[in-house]
């Protein structure tokens, strides 16, 4: 009986400090709008970057993208070039080119995005790996933000080396190979090197309002010739300092579908994009998006997840497969101000629409209008959200 009572104390004792919604603080929010802002091609990580679900990161900047392969990082920055390799008349004259350093671009880009989208993508391999060298990475970098407006990908930056590098790694194989101890800790240089270039990129960089996503992945053995080596990041600190995000991915869930014989197929994964660094809005947090092997990631899948798991304006009824949302399945006018069901036209009560998850989600992918609609109610509830928090302060 103590318990309960002291249950209920917590939770009035908490319904204290809810402050009332007052709308009118959302002045105080950061709203960067689309011709602010590049989309990430995910409406939740808009919301997170940029207050808006038609916004993204913000144009002029750098990000970095993190985690173990097979992550979901390479389409994670593909996806934002598709979006501006789509979109010609919001990203006017903007050039889309991803460096596939590793030449381990497996996304075909055409059957994913469509023909004329990949196209647009300007996918550069070098010949020849050894040729290339960080001090000629952010050459090219600063080229192509100097002439014009651009998306560049780098993919990534853990496969390169400084010439002084190189040099090192080659005088440290004959010694080793000899029994002797290398001269130096050779992984070292990379990080100088983006210490003093990066800091050039920046100006030409916000000059024509472009994007750099730099591309890394965990490396267990930064120097093969040092004992007990650490996960590091490539670019040092100021590769951390100089992004103005920071994204961690990794996968947390597999998507799988049966076949006709009953057999379970992986098709897919959830993948967690945890967003460490964000001078856009300076939300941190974390999301999760369905990243599917044949059409990369699935924004209407992300939408009903978040409005359902994460929200509940779509509510599951018990543990069935059945949700309800009355304000996604009726139009407005059959609803009150408080969002209950009116009564038809004979005054009869009617009752909430039931549905699957999947049939929901495929009414959006063939139903744009429906689909845009549940956008629009994740911005409403992002702006409610805001504007409780602002009243905090």
């Amino acid at each position: 009986m103590a318990r309960k009572k002291n249950d209920e104390k917590a939770s009035e004792d908490a319904n204290i400090y809810l402050p009332e919604i007052n709308k009118d603080n959302l002045e105080y929010v950061d709203f960067l709008s689309k011709e602010d802002t590049i989309s990430s091609g995910s409406t939740i990580l808009n919301l997170y970057l940029s207050n808006n679900i038609d916004g993204g990161y913000r144009k002029g900047t750098a990000v970095r993208i993190h985690g173990p392969e097979g992550s979901g990082k390479t389409a994670l920055a593909v996806a934002t070039e598709a979006v501006v390799a789509s979109n010609s008349d919001r990203y006017k004259d903007y050039k889309t080119v991803y460096t596939d350093l590793e030449g381990g671009l497996t996304i075909n880009l055409a059957k994913r995005y469509g023909k004329n989208v990949a196209e647009k993508i300007d996918v550069q391999v070098p010949e020849e790996l050894f040729d290339i060298t960080i001090q000629s990475l952010f050459q090219e970098a600063v080229s192509l933000f100097s002439d014009s407006s651009a998306i560049l990908v780098t993919d990534s930056t853990d496969t390169l080396k400084t010439i002084k590098q190189k040099q090192l790694d080659e005088e440290n194989k004959k010694l080793v190979a000899d029994g002797k101890e290398p001269k130096e800790n050779a992984m070292m240089e990379a990080a100088k090197v983006f210490s003093t270039e990066l800091p050039k990129v920046m100006s030409p960089l916000r000059m024509h309002d472009s994007l750099w996503v730099l591309i890394s992945q965990n490396r267990a053995t930064p120097n093969p010739y040092e004992k007990n080596a650490a996960y590091h990041v490539s670019g040092g600190n100021a590769l951390l300092y100089y992004v103005s995000y920071r994204l961690n991915t990794k996968e947390v869930g597999k998507i799988t579908k049966k076949d006709p014989f009953g057999n379970e197929h992986k098709i897919g994964q959830i993948v967690e994009v945890k967003i460490l660094k964000n001078r856009g809005t300076g939300k941190l947090g974390e999301i999760k998006l369905a990243l599917y092997d044949q059409y990369g990631f699935v924004d209407e899948v992300s939408v009903f997840d978040w409005l359902a798991d994460e929200i509940g304006i779509i509510r599951r009824q018990g543990k069935t497969a059945w949700y309800v949302a009355d304000w996604l399945t009726y139009d407005e006018a059959d609803l009150d101000s408080d969002g209950n069901i009116l009564p038809d036209e004979n005054g009869n009560p009617r009752e909430s629409k039931k549905f699957t998850r999947s049939d929901m989600i495929n009414r959006f992918l063939k139903e744009p209008e429906l689909f845009q609609k549940a956008r629009k109610k994740c911005q409403e509830v992002w702006d409610v959200i805001n504007a409780d928090l602002a009243e905090i302060f």
